[in-house]
């Protein structure tokens, strides 16, 4: 597994960007004596973009989440149904008080 993680606050404004890039390789589908749960090599990307507002609404936060996901080898839709080559997308909202 590789992953290269990177993180980025624009000073001042409340605005954070993150990204994380893994690669899952070296695991084969259907060897599920040392790979549990059948998971073929994979691409993987997260990305997260956090807003936190200050005054009066200081405490509220926003964070929209995007995860991509590919399979390196198998395409077969039976296979890598839920597991891979997907796009989610979530938006989150916090408020701490």
């Amino acid at each position: 597994m590789f992953t290269f993680k990177s993180e980025f606050t624009l000073p001042g404004s409340g605005l954070n960007v993150s990204v994380d890039l893994q690669r899952l390789t070296g695991v084969e589908a259907g060897q599920t004596t040392l790979n549990k749960y059948n998971i073929d090599e994979t691409f993987q990307a997260n990305t997260r973009l956090t807003y936190s507002l200050k005054g009066f609404l200081e405490g509220l936060k926003f964070d929209f989440l995007w995860v991509y996901r590919e399979n390196q080898n198998v395409v077969e839709a039976e296979k890598i149904f839920n597991k891979s080559n997907f796009n989610q997308f979530s938006f989150v909202t916090n408020f701490y008080f």
